[in-house]
C-alpha cells in the first residue's frame, strides 16, 4: 500500500485500504494510478506506440532520468530537489544532450549515441 499512497496520496490510499473496493479503469486513471486507459482491443497497438516513442529517446538520457527519479523518490523534498538538479546537470553534459541542442537549433532530429551502442531511434543512420 505504500507505493500506492505515494502515487495517489494518503487519503485516497487509506480509503482504498479501508473499503477494499475494486476500481474501474477510468477511476484508477483519475486517481493517478494509470497513465493512460485504452480499449482492450487497442492495447497492443497503444503499447507498441508507447514503446516506439520511448525508443526514440536517447538511451543514456532515459537511463539517467529513470535512475534519478527513483533515487529522488525516497528523499526529503529539498534533498531530492538538489539531487535532481545535479542529475540534470550531469545529463546536460552528455554527448546526446549536446547533439540534441544542436539538432533542435537546426530543426532536425538528433541522432544521439552513448558509449554502449549507436542510437538509431529517430531513423538516423549516423554511426556510433
Amino acid at each position: 500500500m505504500i507505493p500506492v499512497s505515494k502515487c495517489v496520496g494518503r487519503k485516497v490510499a487509506l480509503e482504498m485500504l479501508l473499503f477494499g473496493e475494486l476500481l474501474k479503469a477510468e477511476d484508477a486513471l483519475a486517481k493517478g494510478l494509470f497513465n493512460k486507459v485504452v480499449p482492450h482491443e487497442e492495447l497492443d497497438e497503444a503499447a507498441r506506440q508507447w514503446a516506439a516513442t520511448l525508443a526514440q529517446k536517447s538511451p543514456i538520457a532515459v537511463q539517467i532520468a529513470k535512475s534519478g527519479f527513483y533515487t529522488a523518490a525516497d528523499m526529503e523534498y529539498h534533498q531530492a530537489f538538489e539531487y535532481m538538479n545535479e542529475v540534470f546537470a550531469r545529463l546536460c553534459t552528455t554527448e546526446d544532450a549536446k547533439e540534441g541542442v544542436t539538432a533542435s537549433g537546426k530543426n532536425v532530429n538528433p541522432c544521439g549515441r552513448n558509449a554502449e551502442r549507436p542510437w538509431n531511434g529517430n531513423g538516423c543512420s549516423k554511426a556510433g
